[in-house]
C-alpha cells in the first residue's frame, strides 16, 4: 500500500477511535474508494462542504458521523492539488 494511502486510513482511523466510530469495519479498501471519490468530486468543482453533505447523505451511521474527516484527510493525503 502506498504511504499515502495508509497515512489516510491512520488518520481517518485514529480520529474513528477518539469519536467512537465503527467506520474501521467499512474495510480499507472501501474507506480508500471513498477517500477517492471525494478527490474527484473536489476535483470536478464542488466544496468540501458539499462532498461533506453528500457522504452523510448517502452512507451509513459509521462513515456518515465521520464525512468531515474523511473529506479533510483526504484532502491532506490523498488529493494533490487541494
Amino acid at each position: 500500500m502506498p504511504q499515502d494511502e495508509q497515512d489516510y486510513l491512520n488518520a481517518v482511523y485514529r480520529k474513528a477511535s477518539e469519536v467512537g466510530s465503527g467506520i474501521h469495519g467499512y474495510g480499507d479498501e472501501k474507506t480508500l474508494d471513498l477517500a477517492r471519490r471525494v478527490c474527484a468530486e473536489l476535483e470536478g468543482g464542488r466544496t468540501p462542504a458539499e462532498v461533506a453533505r453528500e457522504i452523510r447523505q448517502t452512507n451509513g451511521h459509521a462513515v456518515a458521523e465521520m464525512a468531515t474527516y474523511i473529506v479533510g484527510n483526504a484532502e491532506t493525503y490523498l488529493c494533490p492539488s487541494h
